[in-house]
């Protein structure tokens, strides 16, 4: 008879929860960053989103004044909210260009068809204690 080596069985078992915890965390950070895009295009106050959705790091760069005008300018250019949404994927980094801190990391890509446009929304968010935060987006159009 064959005896499973406790070793082995130790590794397996870390390998299925890591992989667990990782696809719990990309889940977490893919409803993030579309719960952030959900809340652009709904017309409630920029300072909502700003307080409970935006990073320290981002709120220490991006004043609360700034950040509701762009806001505002954003969805006036794209003619209210979106019509589809789709999830073209993510990926985990723990460095980002320009950031010195380390960290945990997931850029969420989607492409949005809005009443003015088709648009490919890039948004970063980072794991901070209480959740996924947006540290970073920006919207491009698609021709």
């Amino acid at each position: 008879m064959r005896t499973t080596s406790p070793v082995l069985t130790a590794t397996v078992f870390a390998l299925f929860f890591m992989t667990s915890a990782f696809a719990a965390d990309q889940q977490d950070a893919e409803a993030a960053a579309v719960n952030f895009l959900q809340a652009v295009d709904s017309p409630s106050a920029a300072e909502t989103i700003y307080d409970s959705r935006m990073s320290v790091a981002f709120k220490g760069a991006i004043p609360k004044l700034n950040f509701g005008q762009n806001i505002g300018l954003l969805r006036l250019q794209l003619g209210g909210a979106a019509n589809s949404r789709q999830l073209m994927g993510s990926q985990l980094m723990n460095q980002l260009p320009g950031v010195p801190k380390p960290g945990t990391y997931y850029y969420v890509r989607h492409v949005s068809m809005y009443p003015a446009a088709k648009v490919a929304q890039d948004v970063t968010v980072e794991k901070e204690s209480g959740g996924w935060k947006v540290i970073g987006f920006m919207f491009t159009p698609v021709p």
